[in-house]
C-alpha cells in the first residue's frame, strides 16, 4: 500500500512540475483566464463569465494558496506577468490535490474491496489515469478537472455502496466545482434504472432516487444561472 502511495507521489509530483514548467494555456487551455479572475476575487460576479463564475470549488482552493503566497518561481514556457504566473501556479495546484484525493481514494476502495496484496493491481488503475491524454492536458491544468476526477470517483463509490445521504452530498457540492458531475449521474442512474427494468421483475427505488436526486440538482443550477444568479456568458448551453 505504502510503496502504491510513494509510486504516485513521485509520478505523479513530476508531471505536475513539467505541466508548470512547459504547459501554456493559450494553447487549448484558454479558460484559464476565466478561473484566473475567479481566483483573484472569488464570489464576485464581474470576476468571470457564465458558466465559470459558477464554479467556485477549485478556484477557493486556489485562492487560499494564492492569498497565502504559496508560490514555486521559476522560468515557465506561459510567459505572462508574476501574479498571473501565481494564479498559473494556484490553479495547478489546487487541481493536483483534487487529483490526489482521487487517487488515494481509488487505491483505498481497491484495497477495501479485494484485500489482496499485489502493487500491479492497486497501481493498475492509477496508472490508466496517470498515462491518459485526457489526464496530462486537461486533468493536470489550471482548470477545475482535478477536482471533477475527485467528485466523479466519490460519487459513484457511494452508487456502487448505496448510501444515499453521502451522493445527494456530493452531488450538491459537486455543483459548486462543475455541473458535469449532475449530468454524469444523472444519466447513469437513468441507464441502470433500464438495465434493472430490462434483468428484473423488480425495480431497487435506490436509483430512483439518485436520478432524482442528480436531476433536481442539475435543474437547480439551471435555475441559479438563468434566473436567480443570471451572469452573462455561455448562453449557447441554455438554449433547448
Amino acid at each position: 500500500m505504502y510503496v502504491i502511495i510513494f509510486l504516485t507521489l513521485i509520478i505523479s509530483s513530476s508531471q505536475l512540475y513539467y505541466s508548470y514548467k512547459f504547459s501554456d494555456p493559450n494553447y487549448g487551455n484558454s479558460d484559464f483566464f476565466q478561473y484566473a479572475g475567479m481566483v483573484e476575487d472569488p464570489f464576485v460576479s464581474e470576476s468571470a463569465e457564465s458558466p465559470f463564475i459558477y464554479r467556485q470549488f477549485t478556484t477557493s482552493i486556489a485562492n487560499f494558496i494564492y492569498s497565502n503566497d504559496i508560490f514555486y518561481h521559476t522560468e515557465i514556457s506561459f510567459k505572462t506577468d508574476r501574479e498571473t504566473q501565481k494564479i498559473f501556479f494556484a490553479l495547478l495546484i489546487s487541481n493536483y490535490l483534487g487529483i490526489l484525493f482521487c487517487f488515494f481514494t481509488l487505491i483505498y476502495f481497491i484495497k477495501k474491496y479485494l484485500n489482496e496484496k499485489s502493487i500491479i493491481l492497486y497501481f493498475f488503475p492509477v496508472f490508466l489515469i496517470l498515462t491518459s491524454f485526457g489526464y496530462v492536458f486537461n486533468g493536470l491544468a489550471p482548470l477545475t478537472e482535478g477536482w471533477t476526477y475527485f467528485f466523479n470517483l466519490i460519487a459513484f463509490i457511494m452508487l456502487v455502496e448505496k448510501k444515499l445521504t453521502y451522493f445527494l452530498i456530493l452531488i450538491v457540492l459537486s455543483i459548486l466545482n462543475k455541473e458535469i458531475t449532475s449530468i454524469i449521474f444523472c444519466i447513469f442512474s437513468f441507464a441502470l434504472i433500464i438495465y434493472q427494468l430490462k434483468t428484473k421483475k423488480s425495480l431497487e427505488n435506490f436509483y430512483i432516487k439518485t436520478f432524482i436526486i442528480s436531476l433536481l440538482c442539475f435543474i437547480t443550477y439551471i435555475i441559479i444561472r438563468v434566473a436567480i444568479f443570471p451572469i452573462d456568458g455561455g448562453e449557447s448551453q441554455i438554449n433547448i
